[in-house]
């Protein structure tokens, strides 16, 4: 039986940082050891279900037009996203919301959650504001936002 084990994704020389910064803050996989062969030019992450996502630096990556990663995420992911300057568009559809964002090597994601029903928990909007609030400046993630080439 097929099991997911990593998507590997192409960001250009010098965008590194950033990506690992998504990766890390936003999405909050967390950095995993690369064999010493490939620490020049690979990083890989880590989610807690154990699926991973793979980065190669690539001088010649161009993002894809309509091709994206989707990931299922928490609550919060809009207020990390607010916080960290992505911009995103968001829609719900069968009781799922579902969230479209660059990151910052132009690659397209799509940030998926289930709607909470009434009674059960779920950030509401007060609570976003309020927590990106109580996000201080140094907490924020450093991400430099990169368009898209198509």
């Amino acid at each position: 039986m097929p099991r997911f084990h990593h998507a590997n994704l192409g960001v250009p020389p010098g965008v590194e940082d950033s990506e690992c910064s998504f990766l890390v803050d936003v999405l909050l996989y967390r950095k995993v050891r690369v064999p010493p062969d490939l620490q020049r030019v690979a990083r890989w992450f880590e989610a807690e279900d154990g699926s991973q996502i793979h980065l190669s630096i690539d001088p010649d990556h161009r993002p894809a037009a309509v091709a994206h990663t989707a990931i299922e995420v928490d609550d919060a992911i809009e207020v990390r996203l607010d916080a960290a300057g992505i911009a995103h568009t968001a829609g719900e559809r069968d009781g799922v919301r579902v969230v479209f964002c660059d990151d910052p090597a132009g690659n397209r994601w799509e940030l998926r959650r289930s709607i909470s029903l009434p009674g059960t928990s779920r950030v509401e909007s007060r609570d976003r504001e309020n927590l990106a609030r109580r996000l201080m400046p140094d907490q924020r993630p450093r991400i430099r936002p990169r368009g898209r080439r198509r």
